[in-house]
């Protein structure tokens, strides 16, 4: 009998140990799988901020460059109006310089002929189509390629140069800028009225959609 007390007792003993065993490695186990679904949800977080901040640095970059590309038409934009007014400026001062001159010398019928002359405004004329033709191509220079896939197929339009423009366009480029008023466009043209409008009417004749081509246009070379 002491024996077999003696080894109940040990039996009892050691299932006492492996029940505390078991119990160990059950909470262990508890904690591994806890701390694995942990993981994964932290991981799943990490990555979904990862694509977060990608998609965030992207459209800052998109911004940043919509901004850069701003910028630059804003600086174009400011060239062109400074260039274009110092030249009228010098122009302005010597056309001063002239009438002052004929004035004195009692050449009033001679400084007529020369304010009236056609070459005088012919002049003028192709000093701002050059500057205005090569500002607008360097602000928007698919803008030609846009405008050609508004018209109809057997009505493209070829540039004369990679750096100038024809009337057509010149007009078009001008409603793109938002000067949509035709007696202001043919005042900036040095052309009439019924001429800007036989011009505008004869590019909507050739759209594929007349309705909306003026709005079209507006559209055309869009940052977005």
């Amino acid at each position: 009998p002491i024996i077999a007390t003696a080894n109940q007792e040990a039996l009892t003993h050691k299932e006492r140990i492996v029940r505390g065993v078991l119990a160990v490695v059950s909470f262990l186990s508890l904690v591994l799988f806890a701390m694995a679904i942990f993981g994964y949800k932290q991981n799943k977080w990490l990555a979904r901020s990862r694509r977060e901040v990608r998609s965030q640095n992207r459209q800052l970059t998109e911004l940043n460059e919509k901004l850069i590309a701003t910028n630059h038409r804003r600086e174009t934009y400011m060239r062109l109006f400074m260039d274009i007014s110092a030249v009228y400026i010098r122009k302005l001062i010597e056309y001063r310089k002239l009438v002052s001159r004929k004035i004195k010398a009692n050449q009033a019928a001679d400084l007529l002929k020369t304010i009236n002359s056609y070459k005088l405004a012919e002049e003028e004329a192709t000093t701002f189509y050059t500057r205005f033709d090569r500002a607008f191509i360097e602000l928007y220079p698919g803008f030609v390629d846009e405008l050609n896939s508004l018209l109809l197929p057997e009505s493209k339009i070829a540039q004369p140069s990679p750096n100038s423009l024809t009337t057509e366009v010149r007009i078009y480029a001008l409603m793109r800028l938002g000067v949509t008023d035709s007696q202001e466009i043919a005042t900036l043209l040095f052309y009439s009225t019924q001429t800007i409008y036989n011009y505008k009417s004869s590019m909507r004749a050739r759209a594929i959609n007349r309705d909306t081509f003026d709005e079209d246009i507006n559209r055309l070379c869009h940052v977005g």
